[in-house]
């Protein structure tokens, strides 16, 4: 099936939804629309609420106030040991546009899967600044107010979205997850994949994780999730970890291949039928490990290798119909229901 990524450039919610309802009515990803509002970009939806946080609208600049957070931590750990969840609420600013697609869906949406995207702790505390414009990732306790505040946040998204879909994923996007444990990182492996797991511990819905390119992917395959979302361009990742990668499929996980092309050019010149191609290339690296390709796509999905939100809205609607040709085209070849 078709898992869409979230950041679309739709200037309106109702033109976004409308597409991503038709070309993926089983599975639908709530859509983040970065063109429209500044605040609607991923990294920044998922820092709102964070006391302390301040955001620029003109700049697009978000900075943790350490004189603003210092009073309100008590609070906010409180709020975390209680699993109060409602604590974790987007603020007002930016409910508009959450709110008219949580609108729309309820009445739209019919199908098994709904899936949110969420900026992920260790991502997020290397981006997110304090006034000195150093990493909230070297101040403990900025640090531990991240994590408390993000599964809050996490929490209540479950509680919002349970009743909408039979199933609901919730991702986490950590462009920067290979960073931990190198020389100029102040976080260290293990402190990465802590982390990650308090964030994903409030919640009992479906788990999954969406690692930057550069990923260090033995990682990102062993992590206690149920999703990994995997950049199909980049096959030298697949050589290397094809067993790792055969294990997931094995108990019960999914991937989600990103094989649709973002880059203007390189969409121009994509059609199904080489991607369809492709795709059978990388279950055909699998069959050494015991699985056949029925068996790798019936654990699979299929997305962009990115976000879409740099594109034209006219190029971006044409990669999400790429990603329901190529899913539709292998499900009927492989006899998948």
């Amino acid at each position: 099936m078709p898992l869409l990524r979230a950041s679309l450039p739709h200037p309106q919610a109702s033109q976004a939804l409308q597409t991503v309802l038709k070309a993926s009515p089983a599975v639908f990803t709530w859509p983040v629309l970065p063109l429209r509002n500044r605040r609607e970009r991923n990294d920044v939806l998922s820092a709102l609420g964070l006391p302390g946080l301040t955001f620029d609208d003109q700049t697009g600049r978000v900075v943790v106030q350490q004189s603003a957070i210092a009073p309100r931590l008590d609070r906010l750990a409180l709020a975390y040991l209680r699993n109060e969840v409602n604590q974790g609420a987007l603020p007002p600013e930016a409910m508009g546009g959450w709110a008219e697609t949580f609108r729309t869906a309820s009445v739209a949406f019919r199908g098994q899967l709904l899936v949110v995207e969420m900026y992920g702790p260790v991502s997020l505390a290397l981006q997110l600044t304090d006034e000195m414009q150093h990493p909230i990732a070297y101040d403990a306790p900025l640090l531990e107010a991240l994590v408390q505040h993000l599964a809050l946040r996490m929490g209540w998204l479950v509680a919002q979205l349970a009743n909408l879909a039979p199933e609901l994923l919730v991702c986490l996007e950590e462009p920067f997850l290979s960073a931990p444990g190198t020389p100029f990182c102040p976080l260290a492996l293990e402190q990465s994949d802590e982390l990650l797991q308090r964030v994903y511990a409030t919640t009992g819905a479906r788990l999954g994780l969406l690692p930057g390119d550069d990923a260090n992917w033995k990682r990102a395959l062993t992590a206690r999730v149920d999703v990994v979302y995997m950049n199909a361009n980049d096959e030298g990742a697949l050589l290397v970890h094809h067993e790792t990668l055969a294990e997931l499929l094995k108990r019960n996980g999914a991937v989600v291949w990103g094989i649709v092309p973002t880059d203007a050019e390189l969409l121009g010149r994509a059609s199904a039928d080489r991607l369809v191609e492709r795709m059978g290339h990388m279950a055909a690296q699998l069959s050494d490990d015991g699985l056949s390709a029925e068996a790798v796509f019936r654990r699979a999905f299929v997305s962009t290798s990115g976000g879409l939100s740099h594109l034209p809205v006219a190029a971006a609607e044409q990669a999400i119909w790429l990603c329901n040709e190529v899913s539709s085209r292998l499900r009927a070849e492989h006899k998948i229901g």
